[in-house]
């Protein structure tokens, strides 16, 4: 939704582009969390029933709420972790506050990129550095980036029996 999409001009030409390519999507997180009402009017005109773009970091718990509109109802689901914003904490808290996350009660959704994923980013640096000299990149599975801790995360969840369910279970829970 952003000025210069290759998605299309409108905020309707981008919905539809996007759903042509996943048809049966009933969620949404847009890019840089762009929202606002009437593009939940929207959503909901196009079939989409969950949005995922708003980010709660630090809260106890995260539950959904609902946007009533004209044409339908958007359920609300706020994302907790965001590997753009946690490439900001210094190294001696990056495992804190994903730990920290996981204490979270209710819905706990993580975003992370998958360019941040390839090149294992460790600061913000690291991807505008790329960004400015794709061809001059060093990938370091070593180094403790945001590859490290998405599996970090993932053993986590595995090592604990946490359950991990889609986004559109909880269409199933709001029945």
């Amino acid at each position: 939704f952003l000025p210069n999409s290759t998605q299309g001009k409108t905020e309707d030409e981008i919905i539809e582009y996007c759903l042509k390519l996943a048809p049966n999507a009933k969620s949404v997180r847009t890019h840089c969390v762009y929202q606002y009402g009437a593009l939940y009017e929207k959503l909901s005109r196009h079939g989409l029933m969950i949005d995922s773009s708003y980010f709660l970091s630090g809260y106890n718990e995260i539950l959904p709420c609902y946007y009533h509109n004209t044409n339908g109802t958007l359920i609300k689901v706020p994302f907790i972790f965001a590997d753009d914003y946690f490439l900001t904490f210094a190294e001696d808290r990056k495992v804190q506050v994903l730990e920290d996350s996981l204490k979270t009660r209710g819905y706990l959704i993580y975003d992370f990129h998958p360019v941040h994923l390839f090149l294992n980013n460790i600061t913000s640096e690291d991807y505008a550095k790329y960004k400015s000299s794709p061809n001059n990149t060093t990938i370091d599975y070593s180094k403790k980036g945001a590859y490290f801790y998405f599996n970090y995360l993932i053993n986590y969840i595995k090592t604990n029996k946490l359950e991990t369910l889609k986004l559109s279970s909880i269409l199933n829970d709001n029945d």
